[in-house]
Parts: C-alpha cells; sequence; structure tokens
C-alpha cells in the first residue's frame, strides 16, 4: 500500500512538473519593430541617453 502511494505521489508530481515546463507561448506578446520605428525611439543610438537614465 505504501508503495503504490509513494509510486501514485511521484508520478502526479513528475507528470505536474514536466507539463510546467512546457511553453504553451509560442513567441511572447511583443511584435517586432521595424528599424523606422526603432529609429523614433528616443534611446535607440542615443547612449547619452541611456547614461543619463542610469545615472540619476
Amino acid at each position: 500500500m505504501k508503495q503504490s502511494l509513494l509510486f501514485l505521489l511521484i508520478f502526479v508530481l513528475g507528470t505536474n512538473l514536466a507539463v510546467a515546463q512546457v511553453s504553451k507561448e509560442s513567441k511572447c506578446g511583443t511584435r517586432k519593430m521595424t528599424d523606422e520605428e526603432k529609429q523614433t525611439l528616443p534611446w535607440y543610438g542615443n547612449n547619452q541617453y541611456l547614461y543619463k537614465t542610469t545615472n540619476l
């Protein structure tokens, strides 16, 4: 009886971990930006902006 309960517990935990590790998302929620869209961002290609915001 103890062995069957132990087996059942290990089986349930193992399947839960296996299911949890499977990624259900094929891609993240953001879309790819075009080069033109990137260039409109204040930090794109502007290291001074990055230095200004990180050294407050």
